[in-house]
């Protein structure tokens, strides 16, 4: 299923200027992949999109549940696509620990 929670906030958040390597944010409570639009340019755009949608795909196929985040740097005109892929071992919920998913959307 799908559901959008969307956010205009008046502060920088952590994970616009929070160190990547290689596409994968580590220093973070829950590892994510990450994909960085650089310049406000269509060519740009359209390949992250692409890439991004290819992710999505891979994670479809593969019955994958995934939390998709997605910011623009305050400082520039960087935007970055976070994915936090859900374990499939976590479909079985235990009311009495804490689930990292839910926790992957504390940014």
């Amino acid at each position: 299923h799908q559901h959008w929670h969307l956010y205009y906030l008046d502060f920088e958040l952590e994970l616009e200027s929070i160190q990547c390597e290689k596409g994968i944010l580590k220093d973070w409570p829950i590892p994510a992949f990450v994909f960085k639009v650089k310049e406000l340019k269509i060519f740009d755009i359209e390949k992250v999109v692409e890439d991004a949608f290819k992710f999505i795909d891979h994670c479809i196929e593969n019955s994958l549940a995934y939390n998709l985040f997605i910011t623009r740097m305050q400082l520039g005109d960087v935007i970055r696509i976070f994915f936090w892929i859900q374990p499939p071992e976590l479909d079985v919920k235990d009311n009495m620990s804490t689930n990292p998913v839910f926790c992957s959307g504390l940014f």
